[in-house]
């Protein structure tokens, strides 16, 4: 089945999924690494924004224009939370809807699909769909971890660091999301 991100241009041409993630993923290092951050969190944000368009619901959606709510964002945060990639999932987790905060990543891996069908957790699709971003090459094994990992049990970040993370997260964050809402047709 061929997936696809989005629709391009006057015509109605559809993007694939694989052109438009690894074009993000390309484009948000590079903003990164102009405005002197690592490049790499940046890259794996890119990545992982969409990650949730490799769902049959959400293909169904987009191509037949059916009325339901698939979500796509939060399968790339989940990815991301599951690899302690601190940065990237929240770039991902609000590349729509605004950053998240912390107990709402946390629960992202545990929580059901919001879905029109019964399809299991978030996660649980979440590592279906980047088994499918690896077979079409937009990535392979898993985003930089963060030097502050998440607490898992509380939603908090460990120790005295909160500062440091909410630090760098939050400029790249809105970096990240002010480019690709400025990039409409990648």
């Amino acid at each position: 089945m061929p997936f696809y991100a989005r629709s391009t241009g006057p015509n109605g041409q559809w993007q694939p999924l694989r052109d438009h993630l690894l074009a993000v993923g390309e484009l948000a290092a590079r903003f990164a690494a102009e405005a002197g951050l690592d490049p790499e969190p940046a890259r794996w944000a890119g990545l992982l924004h969409d990650l949730g368009k490799y769902s049959e619901e959400f293909q169904e959606h987009r191509l037949r224009r059916r009325d339901w709510v698939v979500e796509h964002a939060a399968h790339g945060a989940a990815w991301a939370v599951e690899h302690n990639s601190v940065e990237a999932a929240f770039a991902v987790a609000g590349h729509h809807s605004g950053l998240p905060n912390k107990a709402t990543l946390v629960e992202l891996r545990h929580r059901p699909e919001r879905c029109p069908v019964d399809v299991g957790t978030v996660m649980e699709r979440a590592r279906r769909f980047a088994a499918l971003a690896e077979s079409e090459g937009v990535f392979t094994g898993a985003p930089p971890a963060t030097p502050v990992p998440l607490s898992y049990s509380t939603g908090l970040v460990k120790g005295s660091c909160h500062g440091r993370v909410r630090h760098l997260t939050v400029p790249f964050a809105a970096g990240t999301a002010r480019l690709w809402r400025q990039l409409s047709n990648v």
